[in-house]
């Protein structure tokens, strides 16, 4: 598995790109609609686990630009390993929203 880490500058270009949709009652954590560059998440989550699926979905389209494959279990494990380890990175996403 090829990783190419999150940055701030990542996060950026990314969130230019993409609006971030709550949405309540919703059958998934998260996903994103490529039709109109939005990334939803299901906001009936507990705040860690809004944090993980915010990340989950980043990370989802960050290696998507570079067109590197991963599994949804690789993209989870990442996006835990970002939640636990950088929570300033977490508090930089949240500043854009």
């Amino acid at each position: 598995m090829m990783k190419i880490p999150l940055t701030r500058k990542s996060i950026i270009e990314i969130l230019n790109e993409w609006d971030v949709v709550y949405v309540k009652k919703h059958k998934l954590s998260g996903y994103v609609k490529p039709e109109n560059n939005k990334i939803i998440i299901n906001a009936n989550q507990s705040t860690k686990e809004l944090g993980i699926t915010l990340f989950h979905e980043i990370l989802h389209l960050h290696y998507g630009n570079k067109n590197i494959f991963h599994t949804d279990l690789q993209i989870e494990m990442e996006a835990r390993y970002y939640y636990s380890k950088k929570p300033d990175l977490l508090e930089f996403i949240y500043s854009f929203l």
